[in-house]
């Protein structure tokens, strides 16, 4: 019942937030596919166990590129190379 259609990017920053996407986005069990159907534009969730410190590192360094003006796509990229 939410409405996150002003939403661009939701970020789930958990271990293996993304875990339900096993049938892909439709799968009942997604916690993506929820964000999706409140509106969210784009979801950025992972699929793996990864420590905090990684997260936090992956996070800070990928919003840093987008406050750079960076792509969502090109920021996670360039993010997860330097973690």
């Amino acid at each position: 019942r939410l409405d996150l259609r002003n939403l661009d990017l939701v970020l789930l920053s958990s271990c293996s937030s993304g875990t339900g996407e096993s049938g892909g986005v439709l799968d009942v069990d997604s916690l993506v596919r929820a964000f999706l159907q409140a509106g969210a534009a784009r979801v950025l969730a992972s699929r793996w166990d990864i420590s905090s410190r990684a997260a936090a590192g992956l996070v800070s360094t990928f919003y840093r590129h987008l406050d750079a003006g960076i792509p969502a796509a090109e920021a996670l990229r360039k993010a997860s190379s330097s973690v």
